[in-house]
């Protein structure tokens, strides 16, 4: 996601041993940081999804025969944040909720610099987030542990 958006959306990745394929198109910029803010991943993975892929995924998570549960998406979730937010999925959660927390000071930097975030994909509000943050740095030394602590990931997984 070099450079601007890459549509559609595409991750390839593995489900306990069977490769997956999701194909989605970006969701509604601010919507998703909505996701991100609150930590929630189940309306990006499998919600967000189009509406053959999703109901498959629904049907599997409501199919008392099936072992697939919610857990088991989170991987998938992940790897779609990626492309999503241009950063791992804890890390938008974390400089989204920056944002949120001093949501005055983020909203007039972006009144400042002529950024209108409800028009913007995720990974552009992401993005002027951490500019936001990094305006109010004065030292290297707070831009290096503040990078160190939005993108640490949780205890429990693997990046």
């Amino acid at each position: 996601m070099l450079f601007g958006l890459q549509l559609p959306i595409v991750v390839d990745a593995d489900l306990d041993g069977d490769p997956i394929r999701i194909i989605m198109d970006q969701p509604d910029g601010p919507t998703a940081c909505l996701w991100a803010l609150v930590d929630d991943w189940s309306p990006l993975m499998p919600g967000a999804l189009p509406d053959g892929q999703r109901r498959y995924w629904e049907d599997r998570l409501a199919d008392p025969d099936d072992q697939l549960d919610r857990p088991a998406l989170r991987p998938l979730a992940f790897a779609l944040a990626r492309r999503v937010y241009g950063v791992a999925w804890w890390t938008a959660h974390r400089i989204l909720q920056e944002a949120a927390e001093a949501r005055l000071a983020y909203e007039m930097w972006c009144v400042n610099h002529g950024f209108d975030a409800a028009s913007q994909p995720a990974h552009r509000i992401v993005a002027s987030a951490a500019a936001w943050a990094a305006s109010t740095w004065s030292e290297e030394a707070q831009a290096a542990s503040w990078s160190q602590r939005v993108s640490m990931p949780p205890p429990g997984v693997v990046a």
